[in-house]
């Protein structure tokens, strides 16, 4: 009597062995949506219908600024040779730490060019990129899951000038970490035994256990297009891509650095400049008889329209369905919806941008102050102008390098009248008697 119950209890304890690793193998296979992109989808990619009046669902905004200057040292831009030659240099003359520093950048070399352009502009395109609702009260607009899959922004039309280059040489990868599928099990079964000691004693535990542990772990990543884009159209368009990941919504902000150049080549003029200085060298002032004078071009446009294009925008959105209140994607039932945003223009050079000047030195702007021989003294910018007078204020001179200043055409400048001269600005083309 007492073996069969035995016999019985060991049937019992093998069944629920096998009924504990059944249930291991059903919580292995489990949660399937957290490795899924979607639950369910609807066939196809539909048009997101936009009623006359309404509202589109995704909207881009651009505002364009100028690049601001780049922080690069000069020092930087030489070879490794050409840095430890400066260094060296330099700090066999100075002392002092600041000095040193101070002196590093101040007599690197600077590249010369017999041409300034003015006819290029590097300007920054912010976009930004928002989510509205379209029907917030009714049954066709977006929930909180929705996110935009794709958008693809073009600027088109560019009009008098072309997309000579920008930042985005090679395409923005961006690597998003998903999360982790960590599973640790741990799963226990006690049998009891009913058997009557004194049929039967039993010095052991009167119950038969079964344990197993198991430990998983699974990194889940996925790699997305953060940003791509190409000039086409004879550099008149240009064509921005993002794409959107798991949990990734392409709301927000993004920016793209462009060279802008005026064309045709009809729109473009020429102006004479000079380019005067140093002023001192390796510390001490320079004498004015050889303080170094050159002569350069400024090429600026002279087309008055404005550099316009038309802003155009593609989009696709991941559309929830139902189960819009799971946080994992993997549990949703989606459509893809695609949609065109309205068309607008974009102003990236402004008309005022395009009226460059050029800077003069005299007692009224009527009449500028001349280099003898070579005709009016005109500068690239309103700080080399400034400059030079302050210099002639200081030194009271009123030659530079081998050229007599004049006052007036065969006047010569005298002293007493430096203290006079102003700095004015000249807009371009200049009047035939100043060229």
């Amino acid at each position: 009597m007492a073996q069969g119950r035995l016999a019985v209890a060991n049937r019992k304890i093998g069944i629920s062995g096998i009924v504990i690793g059944l249930m291991l193998l059903a919580q292995a296979c489990a949660h399937p949506e957290l490795t899924r992109r979607y639950h369910s989808k609807e066939n196809g990619v539909r048009e997101w219908t936009v009623e006359k009046g309404g509202m589109n669902p995704v909207r881009v905004a651009v505002f364009t600024m100028d690049v601001p200057p780049s922080e690069k040292s000069l020092l930087s831009q030489l070879s490794p040779q050409g840095q430890a030659a400066l260094i060296g240099q330099l700090g066999k003359r100075i002392e002092s730490l600041d000095g040193f520093l101070t002196k590093l950048d101040a007599e690197a070399p600077k590249a010369k060019s017999d041409v300034i352009d003015r006819c290029t502009f590097k300007k920054r395109i912010v976009f930004s990129v928002v989510k509205e609702d379209p029907d917030p009260f009714g049954c066709n607009g977006l929930t909180l899951a929705d996110r935009i899959q794709e958008l693809k922004v073009t600027l088109d039309n560019l009009t008098n000038a072309k997309f000579d280059s920008w930042d985005k040489f090679d395409t923005a990868y961006e690597t998003v970490e998903l999360g982790k599928i960590s599973r640790t099990e741990s799963s226990t079964a006690e049998l009891a035994l009913s058997i009557s000691p004194t049929i039967v004693p039993v010095s052991a535990s009167p119950k038969v256990s079964y344990q197993k542990g198991f430990a998983e772990e699974l990194p889940l990543k996925q790699r997305y297009i953060k940003l791509s884009g190409e000039i086409v159209a004879d550099k008149k368009q240009a064509v921005l891509r993002q794409e959107g990941a798991t949990g990734i919504d392409l709301t927000g902000t993004f920016s793209v650095d462009f060279k802008i150049k005026v064309v045709p080549a009809e729109s473009v003029d020429w102006c004479g400049v000079v380019l005067i200085g140093p002023y001192q060298k390796e510390g001490k002032a320079v004498k004015p008889s050889e303080v170094p004078v050159d002569f350069a071009r400024v090429k600026y446009p002279k087309t008055a329209g404005k550099v316009a294009c038309h802003l155009k925008y593609d989009y696709v959105i991941r559309h929830v369905l139902a189960k819009d209140r799971e946080i994992v994607e993997g549990f949703h039932d989606v459509a893809f919806r695609k949609g065109k945003g309205k068309e607008e223009n974009v102003v990236l050079v402004g008309e005022d941008e395009l009226k460059i000047e050029v800077y003069c030195i005299g007692k009224n702007k009527g009449i500028p102050l001349a280099l003898g021989g070579t005709g009016s003294l005109f500068f690239p910018t309103y700080a080399a102008a400034t400059e030079f007078r302050n210099w002639m204020i200081d030194t009271e001179s009123t030659v530079v390098g081998r050229y007599r200043l004049e006052i007036a055409p065969q006047q010569p400048l005298q002293t007493g009248d430096i203290k006079y001269l102003k700095v004015f600005p000249r807009d371009l083309p200049l009047e035939p008697k100043d060229k």
